[in-house]
């Protein structure tokens, strides 16, 4: 899988859903997806998710590398080593001077950066879970910061249209953002995401849908991220 149909795939069901991209752009991606055609159309309908663009310069950015990447995607997306290389003040400086210009109000702006806290990486489960959803389409509680975030899960069992998977949701618990117990839940799967699935794959999932399967590396990069990112977010430093 290269970077734009990594990008592509994450960024599908959001664009389905209508919250965040340009109108219809999930069409031209489950194309891409399936033929691998009209490269060049897929990343300039990237280039137009302005918070995806603007974390993928970030990173890029700091390790010496392009935006359309493969290790920045994934970075972003699913989590590496490339995510150690970006400091704080420069996420601050993302948030202040960047997300303003794409409508987060001077003062949310300015309340969020402060209040980025050390040790902070600029991972999808950040923006999530710190940023919230800047087009305000979509409102911030918890069951949709658990569905926008990028989990992952144990199938259990396949179905024709749908996974059983066995995942960590993200719950409130006294005042704190963290990973609940394990549960089963069913997401949506689509089989031309798939050359193939079975009982004890782990997969990706977002915003109920079966995105690709993991292998153990990025298994543990995607969980270590995530939880890097909600520890400090609950236990900051000054």
């Amino acid at each position: 899988m290269d970077a734009i149909e990594l990008a592509a795939r994450y960024s599908f069901i959001p664009n389905r859903l209508k919250y965040c991209g340009p109108e219809d752009a999930d069409k031209v991606f489950f194309d891409y997806i399936i033929t691998k055609k009209n490269k060049e159309r897929v990343k300039e309908l990237l280039h137009d998710f302005k918070a995806l663009r603007l974390y993928l310069e970030l990173i890029a950015k700091n390790n010496n590398k392009q935006p359309f990447d493969k290790e920045v995607v994934e970075a972003y997306w699913i989590g590496n080593s490339l995510l150690d290389n970006v400091n704080n003040q420069e996420i601050r400086s993302l948030i202040l001077n960047e997300f303003t210009k794409q409508g987060l109000p001077k003062t949310t702006a300015q309340e969020l950066a402060d209040n980025t806290p050390v040790g902070i990486t600029p991972h999808h489960s950040f923006h999530v879970l710190h940023v919230n959803f800047i087009t305000k389409k979509v409102d911030p509680h918890i069951t949709n910061l658990d569905k926008c975030r990028i989990s992952w899960g144990i199938v259990k069992k396949v179905e024709d249209t749908h996974l059983l998977i066995e995942y960590k949701p993200v719950i409130s618990a006294d005042g704190k953002t963290v990973l609940g117990k394990p549960k089963e839940k069913r997401v949506n799967y689509l089989k031309e995401f798939f050359d193939s699935i079975k009982e004890g794959d782990a997969v990706s999932v977002h915003w109920d849908l079966a995105i690709e399967k993991l292998n153990n590396e990025r298994l543990a990069n995607i969980e270590r991220y995530t939880l890097k990112n909600i520890g400090v977010m609950n236990d900051p430093t000054p």
